[in-house]
């Protein structure tokens, strides 16, 4: 019933998972909030509408009221007790305080996913431009070492995180997000050290030219 969906939603229970993952340049929830909100709104429509399941008694009988059929209608008229319990104050105060509760748990489960936000600078920012420039610069080893570890830090940082996150009923797969964090600051990694093995060929090269 309305009552035991809003008591679940309130929950500490898990009642399904949805999987987080990164979209440059924003981290999204597949399925969506939105998706999940409707979902859930839906399933308190469906619940509703099981009573239009009882079919009212024609007056003084025990005999249930016919369907009616009104001209240029596809659907037929049913008298059954969904008409009443729509309208019950009750009723519409629970789907109201569920709704409201579900759209609390979706903007908490938004401000724990701003935390990863921190590392947007791995996709944000255009790496080859970023790289080239400072390479550009002639850097020394130290420099190029404190990036690396920088970015490695990072990757080790990402691994060390929980990859599942629950929050009252939903549980929140963060692995594909961790996944997609790692391989960036990954990349990173590769690039620069592209550029440190460039820059020390070039001094090898120009050590072996003096030597000759």
């Amino acid at each position: 019933n309305l009552q035991q969906i809003n008591v679940s939603i309130l929950g500490s229970n898990p009642l399904f998972q949805v999987e987080v993952h990164l979209s440059a340049p924003e981290i999204v929830l597949k399925p969506t909030a939105p998706e999940v909100y409707q979902l859930t709104l839906q399933n308190i429509k469906d619940c509703m509408e099981t009573t239009k399941l009882f079919v009212r008694w024609m007056h003084g009988s025990c005999i249930e009221c016919s369907p009616q059929y009104i001209e240029g209608d596809d659907e037929p008229i049913i008298f059954s007790f969904y008409s009443d319990i729509s309208q019950y104050p009750q009723i519409i105060d629970q789907a109201v305080s569920t709704s409201q509760n579900l759209q609390k748990l979706l903007g908490s489960l938004s401000k724990y996913l701003n935390r990863w936000k921190k590392y947007r600078s791995l996709w944000k920012m255009d790496k080859s431009i970023v790289v080239e420039k400072f390479a550009a610069r002639n850097p020394s080893c130290v420099s190029y070492d404190e990036k690396l570890q920088f970015y490695t830090r990072i990757s080790e940082e990402v691994a060390e995180q929980p990859m599942m996150k629950d929050e009252q009923c939903i549980r929140l797969q963060l692995r594909p997000l961790a996944f997609s964090v790692q391989e960036n600051a990954n990349s990173w990694v590769h690039s620069l050290g592209y550029c440190l093995n460039e820059s020390a060929k070039r001094e090898l090269y120009t050590l072996r030219s003096e030597l000759e």
